[in-house]
């Protein structure tokens, strides 16, 4: 592979398994976005409910009451954008770290069966990542691949 051809090191630090990754990442976005609709939806019937009880009053639109929630809507949404926003970035953010954690080592026994098939013999043994997921796996590949490599050899 070319040094033109070669992915980004975000690619390659962060987006391991993109498929799978992105996928996350889809569904949490998917979630902050249904989250985001009820909360709109909520405010919609609250103001709803305050405007019905201000027609019923002397109060015209321009009064210190509905002023006073305009004020108070514009307060709420900014807010709530900022935290949004910010809860947004941190979900991501959190989704890609976790889903790292855990397709970096389908990504590397991937890589190392690919070795096995590609050398036909086991040159080393199966490592995880320190912080990793499944950290039980390579001690479990390795264990069996063992034991049927040394059935093979007594064969």
């Amino acid at each position: 592979m070319s040094a033109s051809q070669r992915p980004s090191m975000f690619r390659r630090k962060v987006l391991i398994y993109p498929k799978f990754q992105l996928s996350l990442v889809a569904v949490n976005i998917f979630t902050m976005i249904a989250v985001i609709a009820a909360i709109q939806l909520q405010i919609i019937f609250s103001i709803g409910d305050m405007q019905v009880i201000t027609e019923g009053t002397a109060l015209s639109p321009k009064q210190l009451y509905n002023r006073f929630i305009e004020y108070q809507m514009s307060i709420l949404y900014s807010g709530l954008a900022f935290y949004l926003i910010l809860a947004f970035i941190f979900s991501c953010g959190f989704t890609l770290f976790i889903s790292h954690r855990l397709a970096g080592p389908l990504v590397r026994m991937k890589k190392y069966f690919k070795e096995i098939e590609d050398s036909g013999k086991i040159e080393h043994p199966l490592k995880f990542r320190k912080n990793d997921f499944l950290q039980e796996l390579p001690e479990a590949i390795n264990k069996g691949l063992k034991s049927v490599q040394e059935k093979n050899e007594q064969a």
